[in-house]
């Protein structure tokens, strides 16, 4: 008897231990999708009607990478750990190839057979419909107190969309006014100011996870008019004490010629993503005043 709870001990301890291991794989898994960021970038020019855009992204030491080539191709291009996901093949191409490698001989045996089948089916269809004509004088008896019983469930039921639609129509023939009034005495409420007010918190959060961190902007602008080059220089100059590191232009009053170059680089942590969902999806006032304007 103790060596065989010995063993069953063994036995319960092994399975324990694998357990541990898989809730401890799972958690290590949470904690990297969680709190390892994704990282992006892009840029582009535009010179003489001429441009191009690409970017990048990528998850994990790029384990997961996913590029794009605005002039190479319009489709992303995804690599995990490496290795290029293809997209699918067209059949269309194969399948005509097939049809096209058929023999007429073949083609012309398989319309004779077809004729003789379709005359054993007409021969077939016809003794059916003798034995069907007996059978439908039994059937419609039974058919039509059938009927009957649906005419009465379905009298019911458009009396109940009938009293559904008076409701709604008790609704919709609120006056404007009313409705107007109602929208502003949600507004001025409390528990709306509550709301608007971690909205607002929660969407300048996601606006700072989601942003680039690093932008710049260099340009080169030359319009016909010179008069209008010095204008957008003198806005550029206005503007200088807050943009003085991510936007630079200069004018080129000799030249009709537009240029510019930029990019942009950030990375995203999906933990306050997920923060920010929660916060706002599961407020008991959001939800309250969306059912009101409802």
């Amino acid at each position: 008897m103790s060596a065989f709870l010995a063993v069953l001990l063994t036995v319960l301890k092994i399975i324990g231990l694998i357990l541990l291991g898989i809730l401890a794989f799972v958690l290590a898994l949470l904690l990297v999708v969680l709190f390892v960021p994704i990282r992006y970038k892009a840029d582009g020019f535009y010179k003489d009607k001429d441009y191009n855009v690409n970017g990048k992204a990528n998850w994990l030491l790029h384990a997961v990478t996913v590029s794009f080539d605005l002039k190479a191709s319009k489709d992303p291009v995804i690599k995990i750990l490496g290795i290029k996901l293809k997209g699918k093949k067209k059949k269309g191409s194969e399948e005509k190839t097939d049809e096209d490698s058929s023999d007429p001989e073949t083609k012309e045996a398989s319309l004779d057979d077809t004729d003789e089948e379709t005359k054993v089916l007409k021969e077939r269809n016809d003794e059916d419909t003798t034995d069907k004509v007996t059978d439908v004088s039994l059937t419609d008896s039974s058919e039509r107190t059938e009927e009957n019983t649906a005419k009465s469930e379905d009298e019911k039921s458009s009396e109940k969309k009938r009293k559904n639609a008076d409701d709604k129509k008790e609704f919709k023939s609120e006056s404007v006014y009313d409705k107007i009034k109602r929208y502003i005495e949600i507004i001025k409420s409390e528990d709306f100011k509550e709301s608007f007010s971690l909205v607002k918190k929660q969407l300048c959060r996601l606006l700072k996870a989601v942003l680039p961190r690093k932008w710049e902007i260099n340009a080169s602008l030359g319009f016909e008019d010179p008069s209008l080059t010095g204008y957008v220089c003198a806005l550029s100059g206005a503007m200088y004490m807050w943009f003085r590191k991510h936007i630079h232009i200069v004018g080129d009053f000799d030249n009709e010629e537009i240029s510019a170059d930029a990019y942009f680089k950030g990375r995203i942590y999906i933990v306050v993503l997920v923060y920010v969902f929660i916060r706002v999806w599961f407020n008991k006032k959001i939800r309250h005043t969306i059912d009101l304007f409802r």
